[in-house]
């Protein structure tokens, strides 16, 4: 039977209303929070403790602070997709070198902090946007009067720039690492222009209308670990040790996750010029999951901040904080930094730990994972007990580390804040 092509119309614009009347009761019915952890697992370096959210969830998050002075400033860290702050201990140990200290948080539903259903759900971005009153409240208490710099990867970039334009952020400047203003990934040999995937993300994002908390994307296969962490990371010792990180998740993400994606980026492009903070945006030239022309030129020309800085990497992936070559990024963050902070007199221990953090920098996530493996140890940690704990073995809780090159060895430094012993782990 051919049916007039207004009654086809029709009967779609009904299915449509049907469907987001399904969503709507189904966003209404709100999944359990995951179980609370009993005790949790702290990256060294790292000083545990606790969020707890407006509705109810407990988020676990960590400081690393530097030791031979107070900190020029404070960074709040919102990692990435699949990733939790624990990976970010490396970066964490640099930036305390260089005389900063860094505050993250596990967002809710990833890593080790409750979530309601499976992991990525949320009512939408807005949830972790919310999620910044504590952790904003806790820096203020820990160095109160301190600059505060948001700085998110990915998901975490999309989170800090809605919260820019939400208003209000008590922040004094933003980085943003890959922002997911235009999400595109790369499917073959080339990748969809922006018009073209732009409402192809809308579309893939309204099963999690219907059905928020359904299972998509299931990160515990092996080929779908393999096809977004190939695309996200070019590093192969990085990649591997994606598919061992216990923190990392390894389940099947909720549907609602691409819905709030797509339209988290859609608000960001309509409200771009409400952000008023000075920011800088970094990304790889071969950023297979956002795109680098697009978000980047995006918020050069239309965001409504008079401090935009935008530093492009040839040959780099998504992750740029953690592949190889991430020294340039890590550098180019504190320079940023370091233009924007107020100086302050530094004891003789302080410059020589600045210095000697410049090593760290040239390290490959390899090297670094063998020398992390070597001079440092996790620990546990139950919530009341004392800090610091005792030390877990790390080869309890990580494999073993591979020989790193002879030339990329680094004698152990005298360092400000230490990292975790399994760095590669990447974000999204």
């Amino acid at each position: 039977m051919n049916l007039p092509a207004r009654t086809l119309v029709l009967l779609c614009l009904r299915l449509v209303a049907i469907l987001s009347l399904l969503g709507l009761a189904a966003c209404t019915a709100l999944p359990p929070a995951s179980p609370l952890p009993t005790q949790y697992t702290v990256y060294p370096g790292a000083e545990p403790g606790l969020l707890k959210t407006a509705d109810g969830l407990t988020l676990f998050s960590q400081w690393w602070v530097p030791k031979a002075a107070e900190p020029r400033a404070v960074v709040l860290l919102l990692h990435g997709t699949a990733a939790h702050a624990g990976v970010y201990a490396p970066w964490a140990e640099y930036l305390t070198s260089q005389g900063y200290a860094m505050f993250a948080f596990d967002l809710r539903g990833w890593g080790q902090s409750q979530g309601f259903g499976r992991r990525a759900f949320v009512r939408s971005h807005e949830d972790y946007v919310d999620d910044l009153a504590p952790a904003f409240a806790e820096v203020q208490r820990r160095f109160p009067g301190k600059p505060v710099f948001l700085q998110g990867e990915s998901l975490g970039a999309a989170v800090a720039l809605q919260a820019s334009i939400r208003g209000g952020l008590p922040a004094q400047g933003l980085i943003l690492n890959a922002p997911p203003v235009y999400v595109n990934f790369k499917i073959g040999p080339g990748r969809w222009p922006n018009w073209l995937a732009t409402p192809s993300l809308w579309m893939a994002g309204r099963i999690g209308w219907v059905a928020p908390n359904a299972p998509i994307w299931p990160m515990q296969s092996e080929w779908a670990l393999s096809w977004i962490w190939n695309k996200a990371i070019f590093d192969d010792f990085s990649r591997q040790m994606l598919k061992e990180e216990p923190h990392i998740t390894h389940s099947a993400v909720a549907a609602v996750y691409v819905t709030a994606l797509a339209e988290s980026a859609a608000n960001i492009r309509r409200n771009i010029s409400a952000i008023k903070e000075p920011f800088i945006v970094l990304q790889g030239d071969k950023d297979y999951l956002v795109s680098t022309p697009g978000s980047g030129r995006v918020l050069m020309e239309e965001a409504g901040s008079t401090d935009k800085t935008r530093k492009i990497y040839p040959g780099m992936s998504h992750c740029t904080l953690h592949d190889r070559n991430r020294g340039a990024v890590w550098a180019d963050i504190v320079a940023w930094l370091d233009a924007r902070v107020p100086a302050q007199p530094l004891s003789d221990a302080a410059v020589q730990l600045r210095l000697q953090g410049q090593a760290l920098t040239k390290e490959t996530p390899a090297a670094a994972y063998a020398r992390m493996l070597r001079d440092y140890r996790l620990a546990t940690w139950q919530p009341g007990a004392p800090w610091p704990a005792t030390a877990v073995p790390a080869e309890t809780l990580a494999p073993a580390a591979p020989a790193a090159p002879a030339e990329a060895e680094a004698p152990a430094q005298a360092t400000l804040g230490v990292h975790g012993t399994r760095e590669p782990a990447e974000a999204l």
